[in-house]
């Protein structure tokens, strides 16, 4: 039987395509660019032809279709050979979308996407709605295909909308856009319209209000919370019966706790999502009180000595690190850095200077890092994370907060920002007083 599929990119996504095509009896070809000593799966789809760093001529035989992976570099010469010889290229996301009977809701931003994503499929199904959160995420969507669901809730990084051909959806959000993954992008403007892409199909357009004048959408509904007026926005209309104080949302009596600005901004993208599918805020609201934030995002894993020690391993950019630091506020030992990515540090300068009083670079890019910034406080440089934990301890006081938050990838010494902040935390309960 002639082999027609090609996958590229053997990670969690082309596994997740390989073990559906094969579930339809479709042998496929794997190709990737990583040795095959990286992978102990493989034995299990003996029926399947895997291909590993270097190809021949025989790859692309007979192939009809190509589904790659959004890691998959787009500047490869063999997708450059995929589109001359006129051969069909999809991603996962094109192939579920064409075999889905519910709707789509799609969720793009530079930070922030797992946590509204999971937000929603929390809302949904407290309103008996059956739904999932998918995709970047890590939960592969065609993993889904036998379920019946009346949603799949989208999560769409830049690399897997810039390969996408199908952008159909019934609700689309952009949370923010900021500098990011430029070494693949090259500018911002090319990464701003590959995030504005996901509102090509769809009939709900939802932005951030602080992207008004920046980021022109047709017929955009905005959410956010306009501090010339003090008011919140919910779909372009100011919400009388939503407001703020201190650190909660408030709705008919019902307060929801938030954590920083960042936080009641993915709380309201959530309540403008829910706006457009008929749900009142104050159910969205009382869904989300018992709502468990995903870990590696500001999570606090230890509290003595009045010390509180705060896990962000997930941010892989200085615009989350800057939000994390805005949420502590005051007396940060701030943990940073990690492998090298093409971003001007220098825009944590001020925000640094304000909060933090003892910062701590580890990882390949510490000394650019610390070139970049124009900071008054105190730089220590560690060995590694072990010996950044303990220098952490070692100055700590009453009254502080400790944060690993690279603003930086984790792949100089960790799979990936998970395993980097399961060393953390693994360092710090062994370590911290």
């Amino acid at each position: 039987m002639n082999t027609k599929i090609l996958i590229l990119g053997f990670g969690v996504t082309g596994e997740s395509c390989l073990r559906y095509f094969n579930r339809l009896n479709h042998r496929c070809k794997i190709y990737d660019t990583r040795t095959p000593d990286k992978f102990n799966n493989i034995k299990k789809y003996p029926d399947n032809d895997f291909y590993f760093t270097q190809y021949d001529n025989n790859l692309l035989k007979n192939i009809e279709t190509v589904i790659v992976s959004p890691g998959f570099d787009p500047d490869h010469p063999l997708i450059n050979q995929i589109r001359n010889e006129g051969i069909s290229l999809h991603t996962d996301i094109d192939v579920f979308k064409s075999i889905f009977q519910g709707k789509i809701i799609s969720v793009t931003g530079t930070n922030g996407k797992t946590t509204v994503v999971q937000m929603i499929e929390k809302v949904l199904r407290s309103h008996d709605i059956r739904a999932r959160a998918c995709g970047n995420n890590g939960y592969p969507p065609l993993d889904l295909t036998e379920e019946n669901l009346d949603y799949a809730i989208l999560e769409l990084s830049s690399y897997q909308l810039q390969y996408m051909s199908n952008k159909k959806s019934n609700v689309s959000v952009i949370l923010n856009i900021t500098d990011d993954h430029l070494d693949r992008h090259k500018t911002i403007e090319k990464y701003s319209k590959i995030k504005k892409s996901i509102f090509v199909d769809s009939c709900h357009r939802i932005i951030n209000l602080s992207l008004k004048h920046s980021v022109e959408i047709s017929g955009a509904k905005y959410f956010g919370y306009d501090n010339s007026t003090e008011e919140i926005v919910i779909n372009n209309k100011n919400k009388h019966n939503l407001s703020i104080k201190d650190q909660y949302l408030t709705c008919n009596g019902i307060d929801l706790s938030f954590f920083g600005y960042h936080d009641l901004q993915n709380i309201l993208a959530v309540l403008s999502v829910t706006d457009c599918l008929g749900i009142d805020y104050q159910g969205c609201i009382k869904a989300l009180l018992d709502f468990t934030y995903p870990p590696h995002r500001i999570e606090l894993i230890k509290k003595s000595n009045n010390i509180s020690w705060y896990n962000d391993s997930k941010s892989t950019n200085c615009d989350s690190t800057y939000w994390a630091l805005r949420s502590l506020r005051k007396n940060v030992i701030l943990i940073m850095g990690g492998s090298t990515k093409k971003q001007n540090y220098s825009v944590l300068s001020e925000i640094i200077n304000n909060t933090v009083k003892i910062l701590i670079l580890t990882g390949d890019n510490s000394e650019t890092i610390s070139n970049h910034l124009k900071v008054g406080v105190k730089i220590i440089h560690a060995l590694d994370m072990h010996d950044a934990v303990e220098i952490a301890n070692n100055h700590a006081r009453s009254d502080d907060s400790i944060i690993l938050s690279p603003a930086s990838p984790s792949f100089d010494s960790y799979q990936d920002y998970e395993h980097r902040g399961k060393v953390f935390k693994n360092a710090v309960l062994e370590i911290a007083d």
